[in-house]
């Protein structure tokens, strides 16, 4: 998730803050990323179902 821009990873509690600040007030980067993580959901459906497939 982080290498398509939806992963945003936490390092301690201060970092937490500072991310989840940016997050509850900058309306585009949230949406964006809601917009990127949707897309890979939808890419990705069935997929589990597949690997079930191929593993029987």
């Amino acid at each position: 998730m982080m290498e398509l821009g939806c992963g945003i990873q936490i390092n301690n509690k201060k970092n937490a803050y500072k991310v989840f600040r940016k997050l509850l007030t900058d309306d585009n980067k949230r949406k964006e990323i809601g917009d990127i993580s949707t897309e890979y959901v939808q890419k990705n459906i069935g997929a589990t179902e597949k690997i079930i497939k191929e593993i029987l």
